[in-house]
């Protein structure tokens, strides 16, 4: 899955998505649940 795939799916900005693939910013949980659900998965498997 791309960043774009993924920023897509979780509603998010591409450029979000690359900073916190890069460890630029830290995510919210508010940021971690769109993540989760772009994936398809729940929250606490991404912990």
């Amino acid at each position: 899955m791309t960043q774009l795939d993924l920023a897509v799916k979780s509603g998010m900005e591409e450029n979000a998505v690359q900073r916190l693939e890069m460890a630029r910013t830290s995510p919210t949980i508010k940021t971690l649940y769109k993540i989760a659900k772009g994936l398809g998965v729940e929250l606490r498997e991404l912990f």
